[in-house]
């Protein structure tokens, strides 16, 4: 029985297994380099379709913990940070890799939704898009690949379930919308930046995607800060979410719908001021997350 000190000591460990894994399916050496992860990638794309999509089975977590550990070591090593086992958004039991730039990053949660969602949750796009810039949060569809085995077990000190709701999404769940729309006072959320443009990834190298990325996030973060309203079924819908997790998941379902990638700016406010300056008909909660919510806006700014 392995004692572990610290979530560390665990992180390492697990990391530690990963590699072990691929060494013994594929006979390669991972070196912690970024460009390994897409070794995870190809890894993960081979056990998601062995995955039971609507109850995974018992280890799929377990899975994904040694996977995602492997991915943030790769962060943690070139960036410097520190893990942590839970998230004031987030929630406990997350695993956030505190990152030395000032962002956050859930590689746990990435590989877990690579093995449990598909091939839209590319763990590699993730990790090359979470690398271009602070806030940069999307996603590109994968690759398909080829099941070699079942998912296995882990062992460790890390749950063997998926994360719990957070803080915002135990309130909703009560099914009490007076109760919510009075944390939502209180409680910050994220609300998504107007992407600039869309670019489609088959045109460019992975290298020429980072770098234009990087140029339209500096623009960006020269313009005035305009949030994302969606429109569908004749009404103005403004997407918000409990987390940068939550974002991710939105952001995931857009360029895997539309086939493109786009950088994806973010801001942290509090819904109860913000709406009362746009003119939109519903808060789209935790939009494409697996359990969302759909509030109404008043014109006159008040909330239902």
């Amino acid at each position: 029985m392995n004692n572990f000190k610290s979530i560390d000591d665990v992180i390492s460990y697990l990391a530690g297994e990963a590699i072990k894994m691929v060494k013994a399916d594929r006979g390669i050496d991972l070196d912690y380099s970024f460009d390994s992860i897409k070794i995870i990638e190809e890894e993960l794309a081979r056990l998601c379709g062995q995955v039971d999509k609507t109850s995974p089975q018992e280890g799929t977590y377990g899975l994904a913990t040694a996977y995602g550990a492997y991915i943030g070591e790769v962060f943690r090593r070139r960036d410097g940070g520190s893990w942590a086992r839970d998230h004031h958004a987030a929630g406990p039991g997350t695993n956030p890799l505190n990152l030395a730039n000032g962002s956050t990053i859930f590689p746990i949660s990435w590989c877990y939704r690579r093995l449990t969602v598909g091939e839209e949750e590319n763990v590699y796009h993730k990790a090359l898009l979470s690398s271009a810039a602070k806030g940069s949060i999307t996603a590109l569809a994968g690759s398909d690949g080829t099941i070699i085995k079942h998912p296995k077990a882990v062992n460790s000190q890390l749950p063997e379930q998926p994360p719990e709701p957070d803080d915002l999404e135990r309130v909703a769940c009560t099914g009490d919308l007076n109760q919510l729309i009075a944390y939502l006072k209180t409680r910050r959320v994220w609300i998504p930046r107007k992407p600039w443009r869309a670019l489609d990834p088959g045109k460019f190298t992975p290298e020429q995607l980072l770098e234009t990325i990087k140029q339209d996030l500096e623009h960006l973060a020269h313009s005035p800060f305009e949030p994302w309203i969606l429109e569908f079924d004749g009404m103005k819908r403004l997407p918000a979410f409990s987390s940068q997790q939550k974002m991710q998941v939105f952001s995931s379902k857009v360029s895997q719908q539309s086939g493109k990638v786009f950088p994806l700016g973010c801001g942290e406010v509090l819904l109860w001021d913000i709406t009362k300056e746009l003119d939109v008909d519903f808060v789209e909660l935790n939009l494409y997350s697996k359990t969302s919510w759909e509030i109404e806006v008043k014109r006159h700014g008040a909330q239902h």
